[in-house]
């Protein structure tokens, strides 16, 4: 550090915080360092401008109060803003007048928003930095860098910047990549091209995922270039690509190109990957910073800042432990001493620096101007915060009542008030459905509003960064292991269970062969053992079956009926014929279920409450016998089972029903029949099921059911029943 020639003599104002490495700089320069500082009588300070350290760590700190101003305690943020807000207001001055400060930033974030409530804008400084659009682009770049997962292609296509390098159609190809993470576990391109060799894609989707398998050998392409030419001379190529996007690119690819060209000397001297590069760039690239608003009321000052501010009315937030004095340094190494010992800010000259900062701030405005702190009990996660020390530093004859009034109770901000939604989730209005399929009822019986996100709005919930198997995905290999058994005429007519077992184990590896090659994630490859066991326990069962005169007639039968005007469509997983003639209709279960008749009406009770749009129909329910023949009312939850009986009619007769279940443990795996099941119960599901269509076709979606047994739209509540947050026909 030598001042320019001509220079004689330095002044530094208004700092208060000089490093003491910096001091001893300024102690050996040629010309003299004059430092001005601004504080209150007898203020404690050394020729640097810094207060010392033994004088204020004894000093007794003002408290506000009266016409001079107050101290506030505040449950948490939310509150603490508002008690801002109702401080500036209360004083009614001109915002010129008015200096808001806020030494927490949780804080600072809540205070924009109070104010904009109410209509007035507040700007944060510290608030509105972010990074640039193209910066995003590349940390994301940077991932697929370091490994070509589809995670960080599902990111990449998140981000316009990528159109010019994938061709466009963005969107779409998100949705099928999206499909396929979380259908087939898809982790890699091999995978999507894998998928899509084999038979597993729809035919609908195979255009969508052609173009998807197009696109990542294109970033696969790209990867490659990048990785073979180097850092310099691959962004050299791809950032004006990557500028094609729109004007605000091109701005930003000039910054970023300004970087490139001054690491080119050093990039090329130092082996180093094109990751390592990437993250320098990304720590050295500028904020993006918001213009302050022309029509803003007011600025929100940090803590340090709060010093030059000249407004007569002072409102700061945030005056606890941690923020004032700042919490320490945080290196558990390098302790007080060694910090002081390297010329280094000590927790104790920070101390002293913000004693003396709110002694200034005071100071200043003890002639007809005021002071309002706020104190918070929480932080906006609940986190216990302790008021700041300053607020504490009295004599001891006052410090009874500051601890009195800081440590007081303070009643929660929303004690007392009812819960109400600021804004509610509108699904976009869609038409009933023109058919439904045969589990729909089941859906719309628990939840109409449910059924219409799921089966008329088609929203579905996706979980692609799982690495394992759902109940989903397990049933569907389990079905689809047993269909193909139910297909091959041979095979569902063995009746030795090492003969059934060794075909339906050899056909899952078939199917697991099509859906991962020869790599499985390590949670599916123990998924898959527990799936074997189970269909070994099914090979014994069905040859069990087989011994009873049972046998396999048909599979994946489709029925179709029409219910009230509306076409309503099923596939039967499996039909069985008896020796003796009798007939029953199978599903295909691997989750849990205690018994057929039981997952599909229960006993009403005292305590039963049915869901308010179905209240008041008799179609609702039904009439059977119990254990000792009294006549038992009950209600409809799943019309599954009755209406695969109303839709094999041809057969002669009433067909039994039933599951065969594939449980977790042997005594859970085997045929589960709807005892005693009669024309009579297909009937009455039949009459609930004309109930539901003509719902259905009148457009009654709601109300939405407090609670159902498998909610896929609990998030959409955010912790709320979803009648509270969803708008319902």
């Amino acid at each position: 550090m030598v001042p320019p020639p001509g220079v004689a003599q330095i002044v530094v104002a208004g700092v208060t915080d000089v490093k003491p490495v910096l001091v001893k700089r300024w102690e050996s320069l040629a010309v003299p360092v004059r430092v001005l500082v601004g504080g209150p009588e007898g203020c404690g300070v050394d020729e640097w401008g810094r207060p010392r350290e033994d004088d204020w760590a004894a000093r007794e700190l003002p408290w506000p109060d009266g016409d001079a101003g107050s101290v506030q305690v505040a449950a948490d943020p939310r509150q603490q803003a508002e008690m801002v807000v109702g401080a500036v207001a209360a004083r009614g001055e001109a915002s010129s007048e008015v200096a808001i400060g806020a030494a927490d930033e949780e804080v600072a974030g809540e205070l924009v928003r109070a104010f904009g409530r109410r209509g007035g804008e507040l700007f944060d400084p510290a608030g509105t930095a972010s990074e640039l659009g193209l910066a995003r682009w590349f940390g994301i770049w940077r991932r697929w860098l370091a490994e070509p997962r589809l995670a960080a292609v599902a990111d990449l296509l998140g981000r316009s910047e990528t159109g010019v390098l994938v061709k466009g159609k963005r969107a779409q190809k998100a949705r099928a990549l999206c499909a396929l993470r979380d259908e087939a576990l898809a982790d890699r391109a091999r995978d999507v091209r894998k998928l899509l060799e084999g038979e597993m894609v729809r035919e609908r989707d195979r255009e969508s995922v052609g173009e998807l398998a197009t696109a990542l050998e294109a970033l696969e392409k790209w990867r490659d270039q990048f990785l073979a030419q180097g850092f310099v001379r691959s962004m050299e190529r791809l950032v004006p690509i990557l500028a094609r996007t729109s004007e605000r690119t091109a701005d930003e690819a000039g910054v970023i190109l300004e970087f490139v060209e001054e690491v080119r000397e050093v990039a090329g001297r130092l082996n180093r990957d094109a990751g390592f590069w990437i993250e320098v760039m990304l720590a050295s690239l500028p904020e993006k910073r918001a213009a302050a608003p022309d029509g803003r009321v007011a600025d929100v000052v940090g803590w340090l800042e709060l010093a030059f501010e000249p407004g007569r009315h002072l409102v700061v937030a945030g005056m606890n432990e941690g923020m004032v004095p700042a919490r320490p340094s945080g290196e558990p190494w390098l302790s007080e001493s060694g910090r002081r010992q390297l010329g280094l800010t000590t927790d104790a000259l920070r101390a002293a620096r913000d004693a003396f900062l709110f002694a200034s701030l005071c100071a200043a405005r003890r002639d007809g101007g005021r002071v309002d702190v706020v104190c918070g009990k929480t932080s906006a996660g609940g986190d216990a915060l302790l008021p700041s020390r300053l607020l504490l530093a009295a004599g001891r004859g006052d410090l009874p009542a500051r601890v009195t009034s800081l440590f007081r109770e303070v009643e929660p901000p929303d004690a007392g008030l009812q819960w109400e939604a600021d804004w509610k989730w509108e699904p976009p209005a869609r038409p009933g459905p023109e058919r439904m399929h045969v589990t729909g009822f089941g859906d719309y019986l628990a939840c109409p509003t449910r059924f219409y996100l799921k089966q008329v709005v088609g929203m579905q919930r996706r979980e692609v960064d799982r690495n394992e198997w759902n109940a989903r995905d397990f049933g569907n290999v389990a079905h689809e292991v047993l269909e193909r058994w139910g297909r091959d005429p041979e095979a569902r007519d063995y009746s030795k269970t090492k003969a059934i077992g060794e075909w339906v184990e050899a056909e899952m590896e078939t199917i697991l062969e099509e859906r991962f090659g020869g790599e499985r994630p390590l949670a599916v490859a123990i998924q898959v053992e527990s799936l074997r066991q189970r269909l070994w326990w099914f090979a014994r069962k069905q040859a069990c079956q087989r011994a009873e005169g049972w046998e396999v007639a048909e599979v994946e039968k489709r029925i179709a009926i029409e219910i009230g005007g509306m076409a309503v469509s099923g596939k039967v997983d499996r039909i069985d014929r008896h020796k003796d003639g009798r007939w029953r209709v199978l599903d295909y279960k691997t989750g849990k279920v205690k018994n057929a008749e039981g997952a599909h009406r229960v006993k009403v009770t005292g305590a039963t409450r049915l869901p308010g749009h179905l209240e008041g129909d008799e179609r609702l329910y039904a009439l059977s016998a119990d254990a000792k023949g009294r006549e038992v009312r009950k209600v409809w939850r799943n019309l599954q089972l009755p209406m695969y009986a109303a839709g094999v009619a041809e057969m002669d007769g009433t067909p039994e029903v039933g599951y065969f279940l594939l449980g977790a443990t042997e005594a859970g795996v085997g045929v589960e029949s709807w005892s005693g099941f009669t024309a009579a119960d297909r009937d009455s599901a039949m009459q609930c099921a004309e109930l539901v269509v003509e719902k259905v076709q009148a457009g009654v979606f709601g109300p939405p059911a407090g609670r159902v047994e498998y909610d896929d739209f609990a998030e959409l509540g955010m912790g709320r029943p979803l009648g509270e947050m969803v708008v319902t026909a």
